[in-house]
């Protein structure tokens, strides 16, 4: 797909999110799936979903590791 059709669809997608014809987490979703295409199809980069076996979110465990690195250094 031509860097031009990814515009399009992109200009569209927005088009369709601001005018309220679809719903952020749709247009999210979306807009996550046509940049990753994108990303795939320009710089041979695939995104997987950043998943612990457990099923739990990057965040969660991002946020997870900042309070506890927080609460080691603030008891010393």
């Amino acid at each position: 797909m031509s860097n031009f059709s990814y515009a399009e669809q992109l200009q569209g997608l927005s088009d369709d999110y601001y005018n309220c014809r679809i719903e952020l987490d749709e247009y999210r979703t979306r807009r996550k799936m046509l940049l990753d295409e994108l990303d795939r199809e320009i710089n041979g980069v695939i995104i997987e979903a950043p998943e612990s076996s457990s099923g739990e979110r990057l965040l969660d465990r991002v946020v997870g590791f900042i309070r506890k690195s927080h609460s080691e250094t603030s008891s010393d």
